[in-house]
Formats: structure tokens, sequence, C-alpha cells
């Protein structure tokens, strides 16, 4: 639902309806979808959407008292990465994906979500028209660069940012670097250091999303690709406490990881 204070706000409301509109050709597990548009007797406009019984992907993490595995939270960015994959293939850019803009639903499927800054790049130029804020620390460099920017490889960047967030089960990138700093920090080749329990394989997925040259990224169907054999190499090998298999560790909140990669 729409704020009264926002919509007041004619480029706000806008910018609500836009992003219903975007939402309404959305078709896939991993996507949130919506069901329509009321408008309340103030005047209000509402989006209807599906009920989703738990939090956003960030919260569901950070909670302490819930038990997840390294496996836990790899299917959890696959299953990201298999919504991007989806809205890319159809022309669509998100560009404000993170861990607090994805939800959990009550059978742990995750839904990508908050369209507010995305656009399908088949039916709009390329001019960055939003008064939302930017998400700095989620931002591919490119785009720190020039705010006009943004395609499915700045998405990727993105990914690779909120696979770390997972690892890390909801601690904030980039922690010791501001925003005004960061652009500086990655044209040096800083980069987020590795999770404390995350394995190398994983590490390494973060790592090629975040190369300097867009295009020696992945797309979000190699990524898929390569979730899933992970995914499938260490599926079924759960034996109990005693399991050496790092996949099957219990990974808890954590600040310890390295500050800076370069």
């Amino acid at each position: 639902m729409l704020k009264p204070e926002r919509a007041q706000k004619i480029v706000e409301i806008e910018q609500f309806l836009q992003e219903a509109a975007l939402m309404k050709n959305f078709n896939h597990p991993n996507v949130l979808c919506i069901f329509g548009i009321s408008i309340s007797e103030s005047g209000i406009p509402m989006m209807i959407l599906p009920f989703v019984e738990m939090r956003d992907l960030r919260t569901f993490v950070a909670d302490a008292a819930r038990e997840l595995l390294v496996i836990h939270l790899l299917n959890f960015g696959n299953q990201v990465a298999q919504g991007m994959a989806y809205l890319a293939s159809n022309g669509y850019v998100h560009r404000d994906l993170a861990a607090r803009n994805c939800l959990v639903s009550s059978n742990f499927t995750i839904k990508v979500g908050d369209f507010g800054l995305a656009v399908n790049l088949y039916k709009v130029d390329k001019e960055l028209k939003s008064t939302r804020n930017f998400p700095v620390k989620w931002m591919a460099i490119e785009s720190l660069r020039d705010h006009r920017i943004y395609n499915e490889k700045t998405d990727v960047w993105s990914f690779g940012i909120l696979l770390w967030e997972l690892m890390t089960r909801g601690a904030l990138p980039y922690a010791e670097i501001s925003n005004c700093r960061l652009k500086a920090a990655l044209e040096a080749h800083v980069r987020l250091g590795p999770p404390e329990q995350c394995p190398k394989d994983i590490y390494h997925l973060m790592l090629i999303c975040w190369r300097q040259q867009p295009r020696e990224r992945p797309t979000f169907f190699e990524l898929c690709s390569e979730m899933k054999t992970l995914l499938e190499a260490h599926s079924g090998k759960y034996f109990g406490r005693f399991n050496s298999d790092p996949y099957y560790q219990k990974v808890m909140p954590t600040q310890k990881f390295l500050k800076c990669y370069t």
C-alpha cells in the first residue's frame, strides 16, 4: 500500500503504478507476482499481493535462533538466481537486488520482490528517472561511475553481494567503507572477504560476480547451472552432527570475515 503522505506526490504515485505494471507480467515461482490493484475510499492505491507467511530473506537468515546449514543458504541463493534468470530472460533489470528485497514463504520458497527500481529494457529508454535512493553497497562498479548504466551484469554483481549476505547470515557489506569511498575502493580491486564458514566454491561464485569487466561476469543462467551442480554434488549426504561435508556445517550470524580482499 502506498502511504497516505506519499500518495499526494504525483511522481511517487506514477512510480508505484509503474512497479505494479511490471509485476503483472511476472509468472515464476521465485518472483513475487501481483493479483491486482485496488483504490481505497480515500483514493490511495494498493497492490494486492499473495500472502507470504515469513519475513524478508535478510531478517530470516539473521535470526540466530534458526538453524541453517551452508547447503540451505546455497539453496536460497539458487532460488534467487532462478528468479533473476527468469527476469533477465524477459528483459527485466531489477537494480535493487538484495536479501532485504526477497521474501521467504512458509515452505522456504524464496521470491524476488520490491521492483520499485526495476525496468524492462525492451520497453523503456535507459535514462535513469527515479527519485529513490541508490543501494550503493550493492551496486556494480560501472553503475557507481554512471547511474544510467544498468543491465543483467549489474544485477549479477548485486547477486554476488546477496550471496555474501546469505553466507554471513545478514552482515552489512563493506561496513568499514563509507558510501562516498566505495567507488575508489572497488576501482582499487577491493572486494568483500570470504565469510568464515563459506566453502571456497561458493566464495568463487561471489568473486566472479564482482569481476571488474562486466563481460567477464557470468549470466544468471550460468550461475544457476553452477549452483545446481554444487547442490547436486552435495545433496543427500547428511549423516548427522559428525558429517564432515562443509556444506552441512551450521552457519551462525557472524562478523568474522576478511574485511577486504584485493
